[in-house]
């Protein structure tokens, strides 16, 4: 078998980030988040757990907007006041990974959803995400 290993480094097109190797930790809920949206303890040492020997890691949705959470224990990223959780959650995870924060949104998306507002809180978003000390982010786009 030729070719690149799992465990070789690779680096990324157009960033010039890199990755000590090809593992990347999928997104997956925890349902760990305080009820004001803040990553909860557990919440960060999911991420202290797995982070070790992975070259990237995909945390679970971070809601863009109090409308938009998805489910109860979902944490947040609508308000500065919240960048010190996503500060503890990047932290846990750049100890020894690159870190990518997925953002998202559970909304229904009708006449009814003001788009432009919406889009408006994916970036907001991106720029806590990047406060916080996280290297990418990337847009949940499963669902609806």
């Amino acid at each position: 078998m030729s070719g690149p290993s799992l465990f070789d480094s690779v680096e990324l097109p157009g960033s010039g980030a890199s990755l000590a190797n090809r593992l990347v930790m999928a997104p997956m809920p925890t349902f760990a988040a305080h009820s004001d949206g803040s990553a909860g303890s557990a919440e960060v040492a999911y991420y202290v757990r797995r982070a070790p020997g992975l070259g990237a890691v995909i945390t679970a949705g971070c809601s863009v907007s109090l409308e938009g959470v998805c489910f109860d224990g979902q944490w947040r990223c609508d308000s500065d006041s919240l960048i010190p959780s996503l500060q503890s959650v990047a932290a846990a995870i750049e100890a020894h990974s690159f870190s990518v924060l997925q953002l998202c949104h559970g909304g229904a998306f009708t006449d009814r959803l003001d788009l432009a507002g919406v889009i408006d809180e994916f970036e907001q978003g991106a720029r806590r995400a990047k406060e916080a000390g996280f290297s990418a982010v990337e847009i949940h786009g499963g669902h609806r």
